[in-house]
C-alpha cells in the first residue's frame, strides 16, 4: 500500500474520529457536573448547607437552621430535617447522677403521698413513701425552732420559742420574746421591751359649767407592778357656747403619782375649733410624753382656756403598752 492518497485518507478520518470524541467529552464534563458523570449537579453553596441524596441519582442542599437546632433523621427513604430533640422520642436511657439525673427508671413508680428517696450519698434515687425513719430525731432545738420525732409528731412541749423569765442581753429591735414569769408577749420597740397587747382607759360623761376654771373630768388607777406607755390618745367633745380664740377648753391628760400631789403632762389638746353644740372628733392628738415620771394613775384636767365657753362634754380613751422589765 504505497498508495499516497489512501494514507492521506486514513490520515483526515483519524483527525476526525480524535475531534468527535472530544466533542463528546465536553458535552459529559459541562458545568455543574451531574451525579451521573461524579458530579452534585448543584453550582452554588451557602455556608453551613448540607448535601444529602434526594433521589437515586439526585443530590440537594439542606439548609443551615438557627442556632440550637439538631439534625434529625426522617427514617429510612425520608429526607433529614433540622430541629429540636425531643425527651420522649430522640433520647434513650437513663441520665446518670452526675448528670442531674436520678439513675433509674421511674416511669412505672410514683402516687399519691410519694417522694423521691436516696439511701445514701451517690446512690440511686427511688420513689417510696415518705416513713417516720427518713427524718432525723432531735433530742434539742435551738431557739425558735420545733422538734420532730420519729411519730411525726409535733407535741406543745416541744415547741421551745424566745421565752424565759428574763430578757436577752442584746435584743435586735423589733425581736419577740415570751416571758414565762409573767405569761406576757413582748417585742422590743429599740429602747425598752413592750407588752404585745395594748391596753386603754376610757372616761365617762361629765358636765362643767363656765364657772369652773380648773377641774378633774376623771382619775383612774393604773397597775401598780408595770409602767404604762402611751401609744394613742382620742376624745370626743362638745361644748354649749361658741369656741373661738377668746372662748375655749383646755384638756390635759396627765398621770399622777400614788399620793396625786405631783402630775406629769401625757398630752393636751383644746376646743378653740369646736362648733357649738357638735360632736367634734380630737383624734390621735399628740403625745408629748409617752413615760411620764408621774404615772400611778391616769387623770383628765380640765381648765378655761380663755373666756368663758359655758358647759362642756367629753368622752376620753387613752391606749397604752406596758413597759416590762
Amino acid at each position: 500500500m504505497s498508495d499516497p492518497n489512501l494514507y492521506a485518507t486514513i490520515e483526515q478520518l483519524r483527525r476526525r474520529i480524535q475531534r468527535l470524541e472530544s466533542q463528546e467529552t465536553d458535552a459529559a464534563l459541562a458545568l455543574p457536573v451531574t451525579p451521573a458523570n461524579g458530579g452534585t449537579g448543584i453550582s452554588s453553596y451557602t455556608i453551613g448547607d448540607l448535601l444529602y441524596a434526594s433521589g437515586a441519582t439526585t443530590l440537594s442542599k439542606l439548609i443551615d437552621a438557627a442556632t440550637g437546632n439538631a439534625l434529625i433523621s426522617g427514617g429510612a427513604g425520608v429526607a433529614p430535617s433540622w430541629g429540636k430533640i425531643g425527651l420522649t422520642t430522640h433520647i434513650s436511657g437513663i441520665l446518670g447522677l452526675a448528670n442531674g439525673g436520678v439513675n433509674a427508671d421511674l416511669s412505672g413508680t410514683g402516687g399519691a403521698g410519694r417522694v423521691l428517696k436516696q439511701s445514701s450519698s451517690g446512690a440511686a434515687i427511688t420513689v417510696a413513701t415518705l416513713v417516720a425513719g427518713d427524718l432525723p430525731v432531735a433530742t434539742t432545738a435551738a431557739v425558735g425552732g420545733i422538734i420532730v420525732g420519729n411519730d411525726l409528731a409535733i407535741a406543745s412541749s416541744t415547741l421551745n420559742a424566745n421565752k424565759g423569765t428574763s430578757f436577752p442581753g442584746s435584743p435586735a429591735t423589733n425581736d419577740l420574746y415570751f416571758r414565762t414569769d409573767k405569761g406576757l408577749w413582748c417585742y422590743y420597740d429599740g429602747t425598752r421591751w413592750l407588752t404585745l397587747d395594748t391596753f386603754s382607759h376610757a372616761s365617762g360623761a361629765a358636765f362643767f359649767s363656765s364657772s369652773v376654771a380648773n377641774a378633774n373630768l376623771g382619775l383612774w388607777r393604773l397597775r401598780a407592778d408595770y409602767a404604762p406607755y402611751f401609744m394613742y390618745l382620742t376624745a370626743v367633745t362638745r361644748t354649749a357656747t361658741t369656741n373661738n380664740g377668746s372662748n375655749y377648753w383646755t384638756v390635759t391628760i396627765e398621770g399622777r403619782d400614788t399620793t396625786f400631789a405631783s402630775g406629769s403632762t401625757i398630752g393636751s389638746f383644746n376646743t378653740s375649733a369646736d362648733t357649738v353644740n357638735v360632736y367634734t372628733s380630737h383624734d390621735g392628738f399628740t403625745v408629748s410624753t409617752a413615760n411620764p415620771t408621774n404615772r400611778a394613775h391616769l387623770n383628765i384636767n380640765l381648765t378655761v382656756g380663755a373666756g368663758a365657753p359655758g358647759a362642756f362634754l367629753m368622752d376620753f380613751t387613752a391606749f397604752y403598752k406596758l413597759i416590762v422589765t
